[in-house]
């Protein structure tokens, strides 16, 4: 949760940076500060040897780590946005969310790994702090990848919405319904997202006669058809348009998340592989085209701003929550189908923001 409510800190900052020093500079920052304090984590003392403050550094690491995400993917949509070339721009910036569950495939490969090679005890032992320490490595690489970058990135003073002025801030009072429109698409997505490859994950674990592992393997398995689908529907919106794409994205989850989540409720698994494959080429869809939708709603003065402010208020009050809301749902109605409202009120939401968002295929962003 400490991770979850940091990332709006961390967009606030980043946002700054990003509209005042350039992009390049947030991609290098975030990642140093996710790599060392991922790898701290990996040497943290446990409670046995300095009893609760093992448990406060904790979660101040894990509010580093928070900070850290909240400006690490929204710098990196726009530096793909901006860089790539115009008709490519929606397949460029999927790749950042394709990343983004490239990497969720790859954490339960290695934890995954890691249960078949060591035992329980093994791993509570202190096996597990390898997977973090690994993390100093990937920081090297990646900032030798992104020192590397000889793009031009300057911020000219003709971009600067406010000189002097905090961009962020200036977002905030002035650009304050581009925030609102880049949290509408990013709740939407992310909400799906979370119930269905998080809460029913666990969900169905528990309701059916399905093992946590077979549970987890289908779950790795539909997360892969989002993988896929997500450079496809960003070369969609390449084509025939990023509203287009969203607006019938979001209007098919609309319509078809209560009978999904009802397949999905089924004890076959066929059909819960059925229902959870459709859900990941829907969002998959939104995650494939909101990157470039969100990097070219504002301005470019405030645009890391917008994008970071927005996307990651909707995922620290929406997304990161949603498994929570979901189990309440369940518990409150006694029906597993209904967090498929949830997910109904936010692709609504999504849907009648583009209502009022005008097509950005083509628009210039330097």
């Amino acid at each position: 949760a400490a991770g979850y409510l940091a990332r709006p800190l961390g967009a606030f900052i980043f946002g700054h940076i990003g509209d005042t020093v350039g992009r390049k500079n947030v991609l290098i920052i975030s990642i140093m500060m996710m790599g060392i304090s991922t790898a701290l984590i990996g040497i943290l003392p446990t409670t046995d040897q300095i009893g609760a403050t093992a448990g406060l550094l904790l979660v101040l690491l894990r509010i580093v780590q928070g900070i850290s995400v909240g400006g690490e993917f929204s710098g990196s949509i726009v530096f793909l946005a901006e860089h790539a070339l115009p008709s490519r721009r929606g397949f460029a910036t999927s790749m950042s969310n394709a990343g983004s569950i490239a990497g969720f495939i790859l954490g339960s490969g290695v934890v995954t790994g890691m249960a078949y090679v060591f035992s329980d005890a093994q791993l509570t032992d202190g096996i597990w702090r390898y997977a973090f320490l690994s993390g100093i490595v990937i920081m090297i690489i990646g900032i030798v990848l992104r020192r590397s970058l000889i793009l031009p990135e300057h911020i000219e003073p003709e971009d600067k919405v406010h000189p002097g002025r905090s961009p962020a801030i200036v977002a905030i009072r002035n650009y304050w319904t581009d925030i609102l429109r880049v949290a509408a698409l990013a709740a939407s997505a992310n909400v799906s997202f979370y119930i269905v490859f998080v809460f029913s994950a666990a969900y169905l674990a528990s309701s059916t006669d399905l093992s946590t592992a077979v549970a987890m393997e289908l779950n790795t398995f539909t997360l892969f058809v989002q993988l896929a689908t997500i450079p496809v529907s960003g070369l969609l919106s390449d084509r025939f348009g990023r509203r287009r794409v969203l607006m019938i994205g979001n209007g098919l989850l609309l319509l078809l998340a209560f009978p999904m989540m009802l397949v999905m409720s089924h004890p076959d698994a066929g059909l819960i592989v059925l229902g959870q494959v459709g859900f990941a080429i829907l969002i998959g869809g939104l995650q494939g085209t909101n990157p470039i939708m969100m990097a070219e709603i504002p301005s470019k003065g405030v645009r890391v701003s917008v994008v970071s402010i927005g996307h990651n208020l909707a995922l620290a009050l929406f997304g990161g929550t949603a498994p929570a809301v979901a189990t309440f749902l369940v518990q409150k109605t006694g029906h597993g189908t209904s967090p498929a409202i949830y997910i109904m009120v936010f692709a609504l939401a999504a849907f009648l923001s583009l209502l009022l968002v005008k097509t950005t295929r083509g628009k210039d962003l330097q």
